[in-house]
């Protein structure tokens, strides 16, 4: 069995491969859009929108300030956190409070992180910001704050399903 770390690597070559190659039963349209094509159909479904990391502000505004934070500790143990995050206009930086004391400690240098906003409706796009972790004081004595460098992020949804889904 894979680590969840693994798996991660695994994803980030997937989502590299991607961009080069054409896959059956989607297509590319504008840039950092990717589209699938119903197979009864024939209509096409808008499925993910790249969101340049200077532009997380105005994106997540519909989204709230309370994301999903998800994280590989350093036991290599996925872990999620509902947090709050405060985001700056034209910054590709995140800073995320409310995260429990024992998040820093399971933070392994240079770490990994994404930001996960769910849809508010069935269909929506969640709104995902991926980067680098660094831990921060903003002042002597204060508590530490978790800073999100934003390198990637995307409005994304999952493709169409033929027939009806189920839980």
């Amino acid at each position: 069995m894979r680590t969840f770390t693994e798996c991660v690597d695994f994803f980030d070559r997937q989502r590299e491969m991607v961009k080069r190659l054409p896959l059956v039963g989607l297509a590319f349209g504008s840039p950092g859009c990717c589209v699938a094509e119903g197979s009864v159909t024939g209509e096409t479904t808008v499925m993910s929108h790249a969101v340049a990391p200077t532009d997380l502000f105005e994106t997540a505004k519909p989204y709230g300030c309370t994301p999903f934070l998800l994280y590989v500790g350093a036991s290599g143990t996925a872990r999620v956190n509902h947090v709050s995050v405060e985001l700056a206009e034209g910054s590709d930086r995140a800073t995320i409070t409310g995260f429990g004391r024992g998040v820093p400690p399971m933070l392994t240098p240079g770490f990994t992180l994404s930001l996960l906003w769910p849809p508010h409706e069935q269909g929506g796009f969640s709104l995902i910001a991926d980067g680098t972790g660094s831990m921060e004081a903003p002042d002597l004595g204060a508590d530490q704050q978790l800073v999100l460098t934003v390198t990637d992020a995307v409005l994304h949804r999952p493709a169409p399903v033929d027939g009806p889904a189920s839980c």
